[in-house]
């Protein structure tokens, strides 16, 4: 379900950015386990396919995965999509809506957006 991407190297472009931002992840989730082995331990953020979900959990990188932002959007997402298997693996990932600043941010800039104005 992701979104805005035509052709092979859109796909190739958007597995290497998830995979990489799964592994940001997953790297700090392993790094946990070690330091407490006992703790379950649950990684919220970065996932955007059901087979990176699937591989962190039966690797044991974690016992949970949390979808808070996606399912926010659509709360039916885990049944209706992660957890159904008449949804293939290439179509079971969770969409992102990518936001941009409005123009008004990009005129005057960041550090004007927080500046307060005294009369």
């Amino acid at each position: 379900m992701v979104w805005g991407n035509d052709g092979p190297d859109a796909q190739e472009e958007e597995s290497d950015r998830t995979k990489a931002r799964e592994a940001f992840f997953l790297e700090f989730a392993k790094v946990i386990r070690k330091e407490f082995p006992g703790v379950p331990l649950m990684v919220t953020g970065g996932f955007s396919s059901r087979v990176g979900m699937e591989k962190a959990v039966a690797e044991g990188d974690c016992d949970l995965i949390g979808l808070a932002r996606p399912a926010a959007l659509n709360p039916s997402l885990p049944n209706n999509i992660v957890f159904n298997p008449e949804v293939n693996d290439q179509d079971a990932t969770l969409y992102r809506k990518e936001n941009k600043a409005p123009w008004l941010f990009n005129f005057i800039g960041m550090p004007a957006v927080g500046a307060a104005w005294t009369p």
